[in-house]
């Protein structure tokens, strides 16, 4: 007897940065360029004295986003390797969930699919809650360099996708 499993995937949310969806910013002094490209962003950094990078962006509180779910981003690491950091709002919102996916350099074009099961309480009374305060955003997504030095990388779209 053969048993087939189907599993149906939809999508939650989505951005391939030219819908205006999201705005990406440099956390506090980190250093980095940002810039939007015909394929979505590209972000360039090259820190001198702290040695790293970093940009953050947020997916709206109003996006229901659970464990379950799968952080699905398109992106091309040029230089330097990145350290994909992201912050998952516990479904009672009295916590931040962490996840940390490593991605290293390719010529070409990588789907990183991250199961956010894998996400851990992060306990903090101020970080990442301070960036927004008056705000309870679903998600906090952040791009680094993972290893001092000069960072490029680019990003066509990230998505959520969910399990039905």
């Amino acid at each position: 007897m053969n048993v087939v499993y189907l599993i149906i995937a939809f999508v939650v949310w989505v951005t391939n940065f030219k819908d205006k969806k999201l705005e990406i910013k440099q956390l506090e002094n980190y250093k980095i360029e940002i810039h939007n490209t015909e394929q979505g962003i590209a972000l360039k950094g090259d820190p001198e004295e702290q040695g790293f990078s970093s940009a953050w962006f947020y997916i709206p509180e109003n996006i229901e986003i659970s464990t379950n779910d799968t952080l699905s981003i398109k992106m091309k690491v040029i230089k330097n390797a990145v350290r994909l950091r992201y912050f998952l709002l516990s479904e009672d919102k009295r916590v931040y969930l962490l996840g940390i996916k490593y991605i290293y350099e390719s010529k070409k074009w990588q789907e990183i699919e991250i199961p956010l099961e894998d996400s851990r309480p992060f306990y903090s009374s101020n970080f990442p809650w301070s960036l927004l305060p008056d705000k309870e955003p679903s998600m906090y997504i952040f791009v680094e360099n993972q290893y001092p030095g000069e960072f490029y990388v680019k990003i066509s779209s990230v998505k959520v996708k969910g399990k039905k």
